[in-house]
């Protein structure tokens, strides 16, 4: 009876630039119940789940390389700080910059 089962994903795609390619590689592994795992056609239910799951993190984690090799920040990048904080940042790293 299989209790834990790794799910490997990987794909390469081309970027915009001649001569470039984005990979992208996934690893999900999930543990089986002992009730799910005694039924055939749960377990399978339970593992096209989970290969649904692993397909769109392995779409997301390619569409997140594809935007950091075109130059593209995430929509997340900066929102966590105040503008106050901000400003701050760009002050010391202006000033870390001008050391230099």
């Amino acid at each position: 009876m299989i209790k834990e089962v790794t799910i490997k994903l990987g794909a390469t795609t081309p970027t915009d630039k001649q001569y470039e390619s984005a990979r992208a590689d996934i690893e999900l592994t999930y543990s089986i119940p002992d009730e799910v795992a005694i039924d055939l056609d749960k377990s399978m239910e339970s593992h096209q789940y989970e290969l649904r799951r692993a397909r769109i993190m392995l779409k997301d984690a390619l569409r997140t390389v594809k935007d950091e090799l075109s130059g593209k920040l995430p929509d997340e990048v900066g929102k966590a700080l105040k503008p106050s904080e901000a400003q701050q940042l760009r002050k010391l790293l202006k000033d870390y910059e001008a050391g230099d």
